[in-house]
């Protein structure tokens, strides 16, 4: 499965138990960790999360 769909499976779940803020803050932080355990660059990170409406900062 393509990462992009793991994230949308996660987002579309999480929305639905836990509502928009917490699953952005959810999603943000999972980026994060996955940028410093080095899968991607924070620029990679970024163009998964846009479609979110969230961003590494």
């Amino acid at each position: 499965m393509e990462f992009g769909n793991i994230l949308l499976v996660l987002d579309k779940t999480l929305r639905k138990t836990f509502g928009i803020e917490e699953t952005n803050k959810f999603l943000v932080e999972f980026m994060k960790q996955c940028v410093d355990a080095g899968f991607f660059t924070k620029v990679e990170a970024n163009k998964y999360l846009y479609i979110y409406g969230c961003k590494l900062f």
